[in-house]
């Protein structure tokens, strides 16, 4: 089967996209890299929310966690997202908007109740705890915000027995640049 890029780019928005609806798809939880303060790189997983306008994507985070801290000093993060039934590794360089507040309340309301523990609990994410129940602590303030990441680059490869297929975008001005690259 030929693929054109096009035709992949649109694929991938859209796997993104149902990614943010089924809580079964491999894409759904995806890899963050950032910076911290001493350069050191930093991964974790995050559950994708959203894909909104031209290709920004969507997580959830608490205000206090480290993550939203090295995202004040370095906005640039990579996401690395892997279906292993598709054999397909998506690779997203992004700028992230930090938002909080009244400007979050759509995704806030949204939230089943059972989340106030990612959101609300007394102590900030990294926290120690003397016991494993201390954590369970839930206070009247969320420490909820958005992560919006516009994506500026994107790397896809498929993996496959009949040849593998790789496929770079990168954003230019309002433009989307893409070409074919050696798997």
């Amino acid at each position: 089967m030929k693929m054109e890029l096009d035709e992949v780019f649109t694929k991938i928005y859209a796997m993104l996209q149902e990614a943010t609806q089924d809580t079964g798809d491999q894409w759904r939880i995806c890899s963050l890299a950032t910076v911290d303060g001493k350069g050191f790189p930093r991964v974790r997983k995050v559950v994708l929310r959203g894909v909104e306008g031209d290709f920004s994507l969507l997580a959830f985070t608490d205000t206090r966690s480290a993550k939203w801290q090295e995202l004040l000093g370095n906005p640039r993060v990579e996401l690395l997202f892997w279906c292993a039934e598709r054999k397909e590794q998506l690779r997203c360089s992004a700028e992230v908007a930090l938002r909080e507040g009244n400007e979050v309340l759509r995704y806030r309301e949204n939230l089943p109740a059972s989340a106030a523990g990612d959101y609300a609990a007394v102590r900030s994410p990294g926290a120690g705890l003397s016991c494993r129940e201390e954590g369970r602590e839930l206070g009247e303030i969320w420490s909820f915000g958005v992560m919006v990441m516009r994506v500026v680059k994107i790397d896809w490869l498929r993996l496959s027995r009949e040849g593998h297929l790789r496929a770079s975008y990168e954003r230019l001005g309002g433009e989307w640049r893409s070409r074919w690259v050696q798997p």
